[in-house]
């Protein structure tokens, strides 16, 4: 949670207009799936259904290159800052308590841990295309079969139940 504390300290609004380019990436994946089912399904494919694949396939590929160099540039600005804040600390500190803590785990906190972070912050438009996606597909399976919309929901809570004893009873080994 401090994590996300600092993002959007740092850049709320980089943020949430990546999230917003990568759910409008996720939902034009959402869209070209039903376009595509739909000309499967034998229905005619005239003008606007091709200039709305065009579209849609279009508006998928600029938001994900968006949402991509967005976060990459706001994630290399993040991490510099961090880095930079992380410094400052360490130079506030007392000689006696960094001597305690140790350099190797110091070290590691600026190079490995600042690393991880930044990998994790590179997740951020994947994730929200995922969803979009997700709730997207969601919906275009209700309009097709709320049947199959109940089934998945079963399937998907008895998978969850099962990974979850799986992965406890993994643990307690």
């Amino acid at each position: 949670m401090k994590l996300f504390g600092y993002l959007l300290r740092t850049g709320r609004v980089l943020i949430l207009v990546t999230g917003f380019a990568a759910l409008i990436s996720g939902a034009c994946n959402a869209g070209l799936i039903a376009i595509v089912n739909r000309v499967l399904n034998n229905v005619p494919a005239g003008t606007a259904v091709i200039l709305a694949f065009a579209a849609l396939g279009l508006g998928k590929l600029v938001s994900s290159w968006a949402s991509q160099i967005m976060l990459t540039r706001f994630a290399q600005h993040a991490t510099a800052r961090f880095r930079q804040d992380l410094a400052a600390r360490i130079m506030g500190v007392p000689l006696r308590t960094l001597e305690h803590i140790g350099a190797p785990r110091v070290l590691v906190t600026v190079t490995d841990d600042i690393l991880n972070l930044a990998l994790a912050m590179m997740s951020i438009p994947i994730t929200a295309v995922n969803a979009a996606m997700l709730v997207g597909g969601g919906v275009y399976l209700v309009f097709l079969s709320w049947r199959g919309v109940l089934i998945m929901a079963v399937l998907i809570a008895v998978g969850a139940v099962v990974h979850r004893l799986l992965f406890h009873k993994a643990h307690r080994c």
